[in-house]
């Protein structure tokens, strides 16, 4: 999980910061399309150690709550020692901007949506022989396969 969230936050990077009069300025250069009104807000990275203790979340939205009352909605917060922030919907490029302005805010970045890559049905080659099976070349099973054994009683741990 790990993994896909800094996976997700180093794409979301490739986009520019809010700035411009439309939700569609904060797209900046981005090869994805981006989701209007949504924004993720990155806050200093906070060590192992901090994770219990937190409260880094609640001191921006107490202060957002009194710069911005009653136009936001919270999406997702984010706390590990990779990524520390939260994703926001807001009702203008105004309020983007607020939040950009705000102390502790590192960054702000559009909401992106990746598309899942298309399945395809693809079927393995119709062989003669087993040893043509390009794994077996290429792991060199065809060599082995050629002296007689097959792999019979033999356990692969992994």
């Amino acid at each position: 999980m790990k993994g896909f969230i800094a996976a997700a936050i180093m794409l979301a990077g490739l986009t520019a910061p809010a700035v411009g009069t439309s939700f569609d300025a904060i797209r900046g250069v981005s090869y994805f399309k981006t989701v209007p009104g949504q924004i993720i807000v990155e806050f200093p990275s906070i060590g192992a150690h901090d994770l219990d203790n937190v409260d880094v979340h609640a001191r921006f939205f107490e202060e957002l709550d009194k710069r911005l009352p009653n136009r936001f909605i919270v999406g997702k917060k984010f706390a590990s020692e990779v990524f520390t922030g939260a994703s926001l919907t807001l009702k203008s490029i105004d309020d983007v901007k607020a939040v950009a302005a705000m102390k502790g805010v590192l960054g702000v970045r559009p909401v992106s949506v990746y598309g899942r890559p298309e399945v395809t049905k693809s079927e393995l080659p119709k062989l003669d022989k087993p040893d043509q099976f390009p794994p077996n070349i290429m792991t060199g099973a065809d060599k082995i396969h050629a002296t007689g054994n097959i792999g019979k009683g033999i356990k692969v741990g992994m």
